[in-house]
């Protein structure tokens, strides 16, 4: 059964005057009716764009069916790299998450998952965007000011970085087109990248993902929270420095009992299928206190990329406890940061 909404899903990208792809099945495809629309949240996929770079949109059936523990449609809205749009869902989709404003939840947001990553915008691609976002804030009769990127809507604030474009100038070009119009030869304005440590430029960030337990002398890698697997993955630069800072929380650890955390890094080029995975960080040991209570541990590693491509590839961090003599004691995330030079 079709959604209420497929009606004027439809009507608006035929007005955007855009390529379009049906999905097929996006118009029962949804976890539930939407409620009243009142933003468009614009994000990117994250996929580095050497990633089977002949391809328009190979994010496709992510978008569509979702990944482990996070069931799709993961937006309502696909953009290809040439600007061709896929109709993905007329329903609720899991793209938002936790948000600023109930305004800017699933049940009130229209999500668009462009492909691309933290790079430069082809400008056929960012065109397009501005195309699709102007046809469906008229059709659900929505100002400027509700087309926001994920990091604009994302709470805590810097959870998100998608999409990678000034959302300001991204509506100040908004406002000049109407439906069905191309834009000028608008270029993408690329927010300057806040600073971190050293003058070194934040690439990815997270915090608070879910607790998780582990017994007496086991060992496990944690889950993230973004992807819910056991990796973060942020897009590099072959040569470029980074800065990988972990901070944890461990509790249930008594004076002297221990637990131990370390880091593997890997890096991975889409274009080759290649890649490898450092073993071989310092560990960091975590001593519980006298009289319990938590114990926190910090993790900042300085190291080079190797292997990845010129133009991208893409960096895996996984982070290992070891309860090494403690009771069963339980792990989570409090800061998850990589920067770059």
């Amino acid at each position: 059964m079709a959604y209420a909404l497929a009606s004027r899903i439809e009507r608006a990208v035929k007005k955007s005057g855009l390529k379009v792809v049906w999905v097929a099945g996006w118009k029962s495809r949804g976890r539930a009716t939407m409620g009243t629309i009142q933003t468009i949240t614009l994000h990117h996929t994250a996929t580095p764009r050497s990633f089977k770079k002949s391809t328009e949109y190979p994010t496709l059936n992510v978008i569509k069916n979702g990944r482990t523990g996070l069931p799709g449609p993961l937006a309502q809205l696909g953009l290809g790299r040439t600007g061709v749009v896929y109709v993905v869902a007329a329903g609720r989709a899991n793209h938002a998450g936790v948000s600023r404003a109930t305004s800017m939840t699933n049940s009130h947001a229209i999500g668009i998952e462009a492909e691309g990553a933290m790079e430069a915008w082809p400008t056929a691609q960012y065109q397009a965007y501005l195309r699709l976002v102007r046809a469906l804030i008229d059709e659900f009769d929505l100002g400027t000011s509700r087309a926001l990127r994920h990091g604009e809507t994302c709470s805590p604030p810097g959870r998100k970085t998608d999409a990678s474009f000034s959302g300001p100038a991204f509506r100040n070009a908004l406002a000049t087109i109407k439906t069905g119009s191309k834009p000028a030869n608008t270029q993408p304005d690329t927010p300057a990248k806040p600073k971190g440590l050293f003058g070194m430029a934040l690439k990815t960030a997270d915090s608070r993902t879910e607790k998780q337990k582990i017994g007496k002398g086991k060992e496990i890698t944690l889950r993230t929270r973004e992807k819910n697997t056991n990796k973060f993955l942020c897009s590099v630069k072959k040569g470029e420095l980074i800065l990988v800072d972990e901070h944890l929380r461990i509790s249930g650890l008594r004076e002297g009992q221990i637990a131990e955390v370390w880091l593997r890094i890997g890096e991975y080029v889409a274009k080759t299928k290649k890649g490898y995975t450092r073993y071989n960080y310092p560990r960091v040991t975590a001593h519980g206190r006298a009289g319990g209570g938590d114990a926190h541990v910090a993790i900042p590693l300085v190291d080079k990329v190797g292997i990845g491509p010129k133009h991208g590839g893409d960096l895996r961090i996984y982070v290992v406890v070891k309860n090494v003599s403690g009771d069963e004691c339980v792990v989570e995330y409090t800061k998850h940061h990589v920067l770059a030079d």
